[in-house]
This record gives structure tokens, sequence and C-alpha cells, in this order.
């Protein structure tokens, strides 16, 4: 029951109707919260929380004042929820036994969840600095510290799921956004990792093809993009096109 709302909740969203996806993430996590037993339902509620990072601040509000005046805390309510997520993984390998698997599969999950946990890090500090735009907002109280330490949090994480397993191509890709800022070179190593271990990763290309554009580097943009289109219709290519018209 709670997959489907899931896949509903996704389906909507895509289609613009971020009210009532959000509905069905709030059903789904109800239903798991109900009759959690096995591990696998913990990465689901991960799954179901991190998916809140997709969704508009206003969602989280409880009433229409909280957008009109209280934005600061409609966003604070925002990265609350998404990063139950990451307690919800974590309590996954908790409650993980890994009975009957060998070595080599036991630390192909661990690495696939800590690649999870990581993620969920990152979209809360990509969520943060939204707080900028709130009305509360004041200048002197400085977040980027705290931003600086949801990517730090986040690199070390991945560093752990690489290690646990060095092929997991979601990993290199996900370390790669998540020390782009402080080492624009080990990103680019990152995602051209990943990109050998999995070909066909859009994400990956996207991401490599930005770090290329911000770098003024268009004619190595450009050739990522045109790869891209190889491996999915994906709006980055021409979001990309976009940033690089403007740089030029």
């Amino acid at each position: 029951h709670a997959v489907a709302l899931f896949s509903m909740a996704e389906r909507d969203l895509m289609d613009g109707k971020a009210g009532s996806a959000f509905e069905n993430v709030q059903r789904a996590i109800e239903s798991c919260l109900q009759s959690i037993k096995f591990g696998c339902q913990f990465k689901l509620l991960g799954d179901l929380y991190s998916l809140g990072a997709s969704f508009p601040p206003n969602v989280f509000a409880e009433d229409e004042d909280d957008v009109t005046e209280s934005m600061h805390h409609v966003i604070r309510r925002q990265i609350g929820f998404v990063s139950k997520g990451e307690g919800a993984f974590r309590r996954f390998l908790e409650t993980q036994t890994f009975t009957g698997l060998g070595e080599e599969e036991r630390l192909a999950i661990r690495s696939s969840i800590s690649c999870d946990i990581a993620a969920n890090v990152l979209l809360q500090a990509q969520i943060l600095p939204s707080l900028r735009g709130s009305v509360e907002y004041d200048s002197r109280n400085n977040i980027s510290s705290e931003v600086d330490g949801l990517y730090e949090r986040a690199a070390d994480t991945y560093r752990m799921a690489i290690e646990e397993n060095p092929i997991h191509a979601a990993s290199w890709c996900g370390f790669g956004c998540a020390v782009l800022n402080k080492d624009p070179l080990l990103a680019q190593h990152s995602f051209c990792r990943c990109l050998q271990l999995e070909q066909m990763h859009p994400d990956a290309y996207a991401n490599l093809g930005f770090l290329y554009t911000s770098r003024f580097a268009f004619d190595a943009s450009r050739s990522t993009m045109e790869a891209l289109t190889q491996v999915a219709d994906t709006p980055m290519m021409w979001m990309n096109c976009a940033f690089m018209l403007e740089r030029q």
C-alpha cells in the first residue's frame, strides 16, 4: 500500500500537483509507521521523507500566514521533515541483520544505504540557503557554517559508502556534488569516476556539464551535454545551455 502511494506521489509531483502528492506521501508514511517489521520498510520510510525536498516549501505551511509571514519557519519545517529520512535510513542499518548474505552482498547493501543517508544530508544542505530569502532572515545570523557542516557531513558519509563499495556509481556522483564548492577538481574526478562505472548515468553528465560551465570551459561543457543527449532526454541540457549563454 505504501509503495503504491509513493508511486502516486511521484507521479502527481511530476504533474505539478504538489498538494495531492504531499497528501499521498503523508498517507504512505502513516502506513509505514503503523506496521514497521522489516528493514526494507525503514528504507521506504527514508525515501518518503527524502522526497520532501522536491516539494515547494508552502506545502509544509500550517496555514496561510506561515507562507506570507513566516517562511523561515516553513523552510525549517521542511528541513525537519526531510531530516527524518536520515534517521529512517540509519534505523535500517541498525535493524538489518544481513542473515544469509555473503560479505560482498552485505557491504553492497550497507554502501547503498550509506549513499541514501548522504543524499538526504545533501538535500538538507541544498534547502537551507533558501532561508536567506525569507523576510525573517537576519544577515547577522550567518547560516554559512551550518550549510558547510551539512556538506561536510554528506561528503564524509559518501566517503564511507565508497570505502564499503568502490564501484557504487551513485556514491561517486553524490560525493562530487558534496565537494563541488570546496574542491571542484575532486568533484570533476568523482563525476568522471561515476561515468567510468556507469556510462548511462545522466546526473553525472549533467553535473559535470554544470561544473564546466561554472568554470567557463564552454567547449568541454558542450561536449558533455552532447553526450548527455545520447543518454537521456532531460531539461538539464537546456538549463546548462541557458547558463552558458548568460556567461558568454
